[in-house]
């Protein structure tokens, strides 16, 4: 590795999204903090948490990049890891509001490749971290030493499980005094990856994935009212109990597990909130709820057995983030056949994770939105009960949908059920499996052998891998009934057809 110019710059991820992941830099403002009133001659201004994080030296001619204001910007582009290869990159967290806060970065892999023993990439590369302003001169990885300011803070798969995340701390506005010894206005880290010399042969071609990054802002107890600095003391709440998570969805906004928990009921998280899986499994009859209006953010690794749900009303929504680690899994048997639900208006984003169902219910999607827009990334959906034919991996009525290295395994029923005729859905990747059919169905009776993606609107997909044991492709419109495909833009698709004498096409259109 060398220094400055020539370094290929990387930190723990491909690309930061702002858009995709609701605000994948997150900061949280109470509602108590939201607007500004003016009395007699004296403005009493509202506080404002405000958080970004820059990327030093990113940018063309070596200038910083904001990744609040450039979310597309990607940080690591590189793929071809090897033993001893070493990427260094800095970051600077910014306060760039008026109330002082708690931070904490965290990663999550989603897509990473595995050995066929299980190794994982992430568990040979090290985390070295220099705290501190100014990029530190470092010519090679023989520099990164105690003695030069430089810590090992363990492994890379280390980190993304660990409940306090890769980074985190306390950060003053810009305009503070200092306070306890804790920094004002911004901190700065350079962090290297270096994949260990002693990996062997088993790690050879891993990939690790996309790694999101997420760093979650909330309020520290510093400012003070008329009742002294521990006011906003609810924002943070470690929960072990039932009570004691009912508790923290409604007064707090980041929410970490530290035992498994089950819920007799349906929770509403009336503001937004992040909940931190830490690991545990969270039981809940019912549904967690992102109420209308508000964001819900479930991350890390970890299992939810019921349904995430973004609420609506009167046409407007909540948004519901899942930023899922390698292991995190969501497994319903509601009886509506859900496990993710988006009602009208809401916004769903899905990075990673596995989801599934019990329940034998018809025309239920695993993953189900009649919302404004669905994102899943990474993740693997299944239709739980073997035999239930009318049911769908995926159902969106959503007018924006976009499907990245996704994979649908169908079984009897519809991968992929895309239901809006104004709507618009890009497919990059992935694997979509209808395969199963009743034994008596025919090419002339159609009915009992599904497609596997059926749209309507308008679909662009590439790079896909579609099983299939009916038609691949389905495209359909209510009226006029289409006498063609329309509206498909399909590029390097392959599909497996199943069964003999199988007369379906790849890509027809709905004749019935």
């Amino acid at each position: 590795m060398t220094n400055g110019k020539n370094t290929k710059r990387a930190l723990l991820a491909s690309a930061l999204s702002l858009a995709l992941c609701c605000a994948m830099l997150l900061g949280t403002t109470f509602a108590w903090f939201t607007d500004s009133v003016t009395s007699t001659g004296n403005q009493i201004a509202a506080g404002d948490l405000k958080i970004d994080l820059v990327h030093v030296g990113g940018g063309a001619d070596g200038r910083d990049v904001s990744l609040k204001k450039t979310p597309q910007h990607k940080i690591f582009d590189y793929g071809l890891w090897e033993p001893g290869y070493t990427v260094m990159e800095t970051l600077r967290v910014v306060n760039a509001g008026s109330l002082a806060l708690q931070f904490r970065l965290d990663a999550a892999a989603v897509g990473a490749a595995a050995g066929p023993k299980g190794e994982k990439l992430a568990d040979v590369i090290d985390v070295y971290v220099y705290e501190g302003d100014g990029i530190p001169p470092t010519d090679s990885f023989a520099d990164m030493t105690v003695a030069n300011g430089w810590r090992n803070a363990g492994t890379l798969s280390g980190l993304m499980a660990d409940g306090d995340g890769i980074a985190h701390g306390v950060l003053l506005p810009e305009e503070a005094e200092p306070a306890n010894g804790e920094p004002v206005g911004s901190v700065q880290m350079t962090m290297a990856l270096h994949m260990r010399e002693t990996a062997g042969n088993a790690y050879q071609g891993l990939s690790l994935g996309d790694l999101n990054f997420q760093l979650h802002a909330t309020q520290y107890t510093y400012e003070k009212d008329g009742f002294g600095s521990q006011y906003d003391e609810k924002a943070f709440a470690a929960v072990s109990s039932a009570d004691a998570f009912m508790q923290a969805a409604e007064n707090s906004a980041v929410i970490q597990l530290t035992d498994n928990i089950e819920l007799p009921e349906d929770v509403y998280f009336p503001k937004d909130t992040v909940l931190h899986m830490n690991g545990k499994t969270l039981t809940v009859d019912g549904a967690l709820k992102a109420a209308v209006g508000t964001s819900l953010t479930v991350q890390g690794n970890g299992t939810i057995n019921g349904v995430l749900y973004a609420d609506s009303k009167f046409g407007k929504g909540g948004t519901l983030v899942i930023d899922a680690g390698e292991d995190f899994s969501v497994y319903s048997s509601s009886d509506n056949g859900w496990a993710v639900y988006g009602g009208a208006g809401s916004s769903i984003v899905i990075n990673g994770g596995t989801y599934s169902t019990s329940e034998k219910k018809g025309t239920s999607g695993t993953i189900h939105t009649i919302g404004a827009s669905l994102a899943v990334n990474g993740a693997v959906v299944d239709v739980g009960p073997g035999s239930v034919m009318n049911a769908y991996g995926i159902y969106s009525n959503a007018r924006e949908n976009t499907l990245t290295n996704v994979t649908v395994n169908g079984k009897y029923s519809k991968a992929v059920y895309l239901n809006n005729a104004y709507g618009k859905t890009v497919i990059r990747g992935g694997t979509f499996i209808t395969n199963k059919a009743v034994d008596d169905s025919t090419p002339e009776d159609p009915m009992p052998v599904n497609p596997t993606i059926y749209y309507q609107g308008a679909l662009d997909i590439s790079d896909a891998a579609i099983t299939r044991i009916g038609t691949g492709i389905l495209y359909d419109k209510t009226w006029p009934k289409p006498t063609e495909v329309e509206n498909l833009t399909i590029d390097n698709c392959t599909f497996t057809v199943v069964g003999e004498n199988n007369s379906f096409k790849d890509i027809d259109f709905d004749k019935n």
